[in-house]
């Protein structure tokens, strides 16, 4: 079974360009996904994707981090998060 895991903790209005390609990769992933594959999507808490649609595919999981790509901490939460996915 693989894992994938999308930061699109960029696709806010700061970033409108990066924004757009981020939300149209994300249209574009979920139906390639294998039976076996999961998709798990990085967003920032003070963020909305606007792609509704995608939340509600059965293999697409949605994490809210309070980690913008801008900070230092994002060095920490980001790696902690992956390690814990690992294990489960």
């Amino acid at each position: 079974m693989s894992h994938f895991i999308f930061d699109a903790r960029t696709a806010t209005p700061h970033f409108p360009g990066i924004g757009r390609y981020v939300n149209a990769l994300l249209d574009a992933m979920p139906p390639l996904l294998q039976t076996d594959e999961t998709l798990t999507v990085l967003q920032d808490s003070h963020a909305e994707l606007q792609q509704t649609a995608i939340l509600n595919h059965t293999q697409l999981k949605l994490i809210y981090l309070a980690a913008t790509p801008f900070s230092l901490r994002q060095q920490w939460v980001i790696p902690a998060y992956i390690r814990r996915q690992k294990k489960a």
